[in-house]
């Protein structure tokens, strides 16, 4: 390792000593971004620097973890965020398309969810799981509409509402644990890749978001899994098909999002403006009755048909996913 190679591994292990302690002592939030950070630069390390240096550092992270939360805490908080970052630097050394980046990073997420509702589960007994979690949280917002509205008549309809709601999250809590992770995955790739790309490493095989496009056989799938569940709109299958068809609806929207993305692009909009104005419409979509979220997912299924930035010649830049 020559000297420049050792001062910037020197740099990232300070960063991620400060990272790591800023994580120990925060939640929320900020724990979730700082906890992406800590990948990113462990995925750096991992790829720029022999894999002893990465091991290093990952032990390094246990330690700190340990000072600060125990030895349980150290193990849990620290294998998800160091597998993240092997995977990174593998996807970045066998040039792994953005998709399957995506879906090695978004499997780990899940993995952790998982992981840590088995962990807090054996922990408590058997008591605290996610549909006991949901159920208590339905419970208080029962109670907290109960002391607000006094008419029975109102606390009844409340009451209904607020079951349905729960009842529901747990039905969905499959699709939307995923989009969480796939979302979480595709920031952490952003991340990752734009560290890369001041150390002057090629990332020119991970697509940009502007030339996302869904493969035709997945629009062609969400479209009988629709069917099927209209036809069929009970049953185990029907909730395996609805969280399908949720996954797949968000996956479609993004490629919506995309497609405008670059015809803004084109137009000479910046990229903070089209991203402020993406963000703008996806937070106030409730109170625009979801019509953008709608409109972009409809956008991303049709461009699997009709290649509205006619993508389809330049396979080599295209990536599907």
């Amino acid at each position: 390792m020559n000297k420049g190679t050792m001062k910037a591994y020197m740099i990232n292990t300070l960063l991620i000593i400060a990272l790591c302690a800023a994580y120990s002592l925060l939640g929320g939030l900020l724990q979730l971004v700082l906890g992406l950070l800590i990948s990113a630069l462990m995925g750096v390390t991992f790829y720029r620097q022999h894999y002893g240096f990465g091991i290093l550092n990952s032990l390094l992270i246990i330690m700190i973890f340990s000072l600060f939360g125990g030895v349980l805490f150290a193990i849990s908080a620290a294998a998800p965020l160091i597998l993240l970052g092997i995977a990174l630097a593998l996807g970045t050394r066998f040039k792994l398309s953005l998709g399957r980046l995506l879906f090695l990073c978004a499997f780990l997420f899940v993995a952790n969810i998982v992981a840590s509702f088995m962990l807090a589960g054996s922990q408590s007994g058997g008591e605290v799981t996610l549909s006991a979690s949901m159920l208590e949280m339905g419970r208080m917002l029962k109670e907290a509409f109960k002391a607000q509205y006094s008419d029975p008549e109102l606390a009844t309809v409340i009451d209904r509402a607020v079951t349905e709601a729960v009842n529901m999250s747990i039905m969905l809590s499959p699709s939307i644990f995923m989009i969480i992770s796939v979302a979480l995955a595709y920031l952490l790739i952003t991340m990752y890749k734009k560290l890369q790309i001041k150390n002057d490493v090629d990332m020119a095989f991970l697509t940009p978001f502007e030339m996302l496009r869904a493969d035709r056989l997945m629009a062609v799938l969400y479209l009988v899994l629709l069917f099927v569940f209209s036809a069929a709109p009970a049953g185990l299958f029907a909730d395996m098909a609805i969280n399908v068809i949720v996954l797949l609806s968000f996956l479609f929207m993004a490629v919506g999002m995309s497609v405008f993305d670059m015809k803004m692009k084109r137009s000479g909009i910046k990229q903070s403006v089209r991203r402020l104005l993406f963000a703008a419409l996806l937070l106030f979509s409730g109170m625009l009755f979801m019509m953008p979220v709608i409109f972009f997912a409809v956008t991303g299924l049709s461009d699997s048909f009709f290649d509205y930035r006619r993508l389809s010649g330049e396979k080599e830049e295209k990536e599907e996913i």
